[in-house]
This record gives structure tokens, sequence and C-alpha cells, in this order.
């Protein structure tokens, strides 16, 4: 995703619209962990400083199927 600014700015209880339909609420950041460096040595330090969020949704629209024309 591009275009949310520096997610590290935001703070638990932050809202995030995606489109016109679609809000999430921000639970908590997300840091990496040591336990990552099990599958992938590096990530840990080519990852620093650009870590994302975890969320929860709080409002979506439902997507439906378009009636297919015979």
């Amino acid at each position: 995703m591009e275009g949310l600014g520096a997610l590290s700015q935001l703070r638990k209880g932050d809202r995030v619209g995606l489109g016109s339909e679609v809000v999430l609420e921000v639970t908590a950041q997300s840091r990496p962990c040591d336990t990552i460096r099990v599958y992938h040595p590096t990530l840990v330090e080519e990852i620093t400083g650009k870590r994302g969020v975890t969320a929860v949704v709080v409002s979506t629209v439902m997507v439906g199927y378009a009636e297919e024309r015979g």
C-alpha cells in the first residue's frame, strides 16, 4: 500500500480510511522481532524504519458479483 504516510506516527485507536468505504482502526504498532531471524537472518535490519501496524476492520462495503449478460 502507498500513500498512507508514516505508519510509525499512527497510535492505537487511530482510524485509517481506505477508499470511500473501508475504515481500519489501529490496534498496535508492529515491530520486527528476533523470531523472524530464524527465517530470514538479516530481515530485521533490512526493514528498520519501515514497520507497519496491526488493525481491525471497523466498516466495509459488501462487494457483490455483477450479473452475467447472456
